[in-house]
């Protein structure tokens, strides 16, 4: 799990460092079956065009990124009978990650 977050919010300090009021915001739900962690920063989004490519092994859009973090992360979260999802429009983004209690 450390694995995992500290992935997406390095992914979420890629996205909001020319932001002018950078936010990375963390946040903790449960409900009677589930627990959701979501991460959501202010960046520049994840656009329409790439949105079905994040999950690929070795795809990315960093110049110095190996393309492996959130396969990586998708990877453990389902070995962990969890989910990873997320929504993303210019200015907000937000990976869920969901578990079974």
């Amino acid at each position: 799990m450390e694995q995992i977050i500290i992935n997406l919010i390095s992914n979420c300090i890629y996205a909001i460092q020319n932001e002018i009021d950078p936010l990375i915001k963390i946040n903790i739900t449960q409900d009677k079956q589930r627990t959701h962690l979501s991460i959501t920063d202010n960046g520049i989004g994840i656009s329409k065009k790439i949105k079905d490519n994040v999950f690929i092994p070795y795809f990315t859009t960093r110049k110095d990124g190996s393309g492996i973090g959130l396969t990586l992360s998708k990877s453990i979260i389902e070995a962990h009978n969890g989910t990873i999802q997320f929504i993303s429009k210019k200015g907000e983004t937000t990976f869920t990650l969901t578990f079974i209690n």
